[in-house]
């Protein structure tokens, strides 16, 4: 902006005449970032909330099994018996494998999720007779360790509670009971089944080859099963959170369109000072090409401010307020209350998508002013 003469370049007079008269009416400056910023936040909130889960959803599945397996019938998912894991463990190929259950059920009131997983080596699963509750579940309950777990349409099962997951180990995590595969086995009523099967492949077997192969010797037990790999359980994850993201994006751009011609006016579309301000620049020697290059600027300028603002007040609503009345709109059963922490990822791209907004809507208004009055000669434009 400093020439090497130590004089200032042109362009640095005309950021700085931008910059004078985007201040020069405080109200209007006022009244158009807070149009923007009330149109940016929500969509930044809900892209952050979006990525936010989409990234946990992801850790949670790379961190899984190589291989999915679920009992099908008439078809949609279905139990399997639980010999089906002593199947998988004979496969060479297979490292280790798990039998799991996965159900609700009733707690008073509270509807929680009960997860009964069997032994496995390297990884700890709670004892019989004992319980494992997420931090949202136990809150909601008001449980500690020690306490005695009921449900409430199996009011004869009774477990211990031996640990409550911390709150940063995961929103997933957090409305969760945990239990023996025996004990949910008790709870549902299905001894010697299981709802779904976990198979790892041994590292140096784990290709496509060596899946294929699992698969096919899973498939030999002559239990109608569905087998499905990690690649494709990231692909219905993907899809998922894009179409829901879809959804909030169209949701968003009506939004959008409802506040356009409160920015128009504001942004000077018709606004006879700004065409007053305009004639008095050319008045004074400036071009036209100088003009629209001040516009361009001050949107900038504006554009920026409201961006930043907004991006502000998105991370207080999900820091402070956890994203009340939009968080709902990505993550099921927030209705119910207790202590949650949403997931929440501020990448730039959201950012740089409301700024891009910005800049267009407030160039819209601006820009068709502006060059009018830029083309016009000073007196008309003064009038």
């Amino acid at each position: 902006m400093i020439d090497s003469t130590g004089c200032i370049s042109p362009h640095g007079t005309l950021f700085w005449t931008s910059l004078q008269l985007a201040v020069r009416h405080p109200i209007r400056l006022g009244v158009t970032v807070a149009c923007l910023v009330v149109v940016l936040t929500p969509f930044l909130v809900g892209q952050a909330i979006l990525e936010g889960v989409r990234a946990e959803a992801f850790e949670s599945v790379d961190s899984g099994p190589d291989l999915f397996v679920t009992g099908y019938e008439y078809g949609r998912n279905a139990s399997m018996p639980e010999k089906l894991v002593r199947h998988a463990v004979a496969h060479p190929s297979v490292a280790a494998a798990r039998g799991r259950i996965v159900g609700r059920s009733y707690l008073g009131e509270t509807l929680a999720t009960v997860v009964g997983l069997e032994a496995s080596p390297g990884r700890p699963v709670p004892a019989k007779g004992e319980a494992w509750l997420g931090h949202s579940v136990a809150g909601l309950l008001n449980l500690k360790v020690g306490d005695e777990l009921a449900f409430a349409d199996q009011a004869e099962i009774r477990l211990i509670v031996t640990r409550i997951l911390p709150i940063d180990a995961g929103f997933a995590t957090s409305r969760l009971i945990i239990t023996s595969l025996t004990d949910a086995q008790t709870l549902y009523r299905t001894p010697g089944r299981i709802s779904d099967l976990q198979v790892w492949a041994k590292s140096d077997l784990n290709s496509a080859q060596g899946l294929l192969a699992i698969a096919a010797h899973l498939r030999g037990s002559q239990v109608p099963i569905r087998v499905q790999t990690r690649k494709m359980v990231e692909d219905y994850v993907d899809r998922g959170f894009t179409i829901k993201g879809g959804s909030f994006l169209a949701l968003y751009l009506v939004a959008f369109a409802v506040v356009i011609p409160s920015l128009l006016v504001t942004t000077g579309f018709g606004l006879s000072v700004r065409r007053q301000e305009i004639g008095l620049l050319k008045a004074l020697g400036f071009s036209v090409l100088d003009v629209m290059e001040m516009t361009f600027i001050e949107t900038s300028i504006v554009s920026a401010l409201a961006a930043g603002l907004a991006f502000l007040v998105a991370w207080v609503w999900l820091r402070l307020l956890g994203g009340a009345l939009v968080a709902s709109l990505f993550v099921a059963g927030l209705e119910q209350g207790g202590p949650v922490v949403v997931p929440a990822t501020f990448g730039p791209l959201p950012l740089l998508t409301g700024l891009g907004f910005s800049f267009l809507l407030l160039t819209t208004g601006a820009a068709f002013t502006a060059y009018r009055a830029a083309i016009a000669r000073p007196m008309e434009a003064l009038r």
